[in-house]
C-alpha cells in the first residue's frame, strides 16, 4: 500500500476478499490492516493462494479503507486490479500459446 497523500492515513483496512472461489488461502490472510502508513510510505502484506482448478480468472482490486485523522469518518478506495490470469496445469505450462496469452491481456 503507498501513501500518495501529505497525511498519514490511520486505521488503514484492506479487504482483497473478492478473488473468484477457485483460489483458496494457503498462508496469509486477505483481509488485514495496519494501524497507520505515514505519508509517502508504502507498506507490505502478502499472502498466498492455491488455485484449485484451470482456466482465466479476473482477480479484482482490493478494498481499502482508512482515516485521515484519528476519530474522522472513514474514506474509502480501492487498490489497481490485477486482472487476468490464466491458470494452467504442468502441462499446460509449456505451451507455445501461453506467453501470446499474456501479451494479448496487456
Amino acid at each position: 500500500i503507498f501513501n500518495l497523500g501529505d497525511e498519514t492515513a490511520h486505521n488503514v483496512q484492506v479487504s482483497d476478499i473478492y478473488w473468484p472461489d477457485s483460489f483458496v488461502e494457503v498462508i496469509g490472510m486477505r483481509d488485514f490492516q495496519f494501524e497507520s502508513v505515514r505519508a509517502g510510505a508504502n507498506v507490505t502484506h502478502t499472502f498466498v493462494v492455491k488455485p484449485s482448478e484451470t482456466g482465466v480468472f479476473h482477480i479484482p482490486a482490493a478494498r481499502v479503507k482508512y482515516q485521515e485523522m484519528k476519530d474522522t469518518p472513514t474514506v474509502g478506495s480501492v487498490s489497481t486490479a490485477i486482472g487476468y490470469v490464466r491458470v494452467v496445469d504442468a502441462q499446460g505450462a509449456e505451451s507455445r500459446d501461453l506467453h501470446s496469452f499474456e501479451w494479448s491481456v496487456f
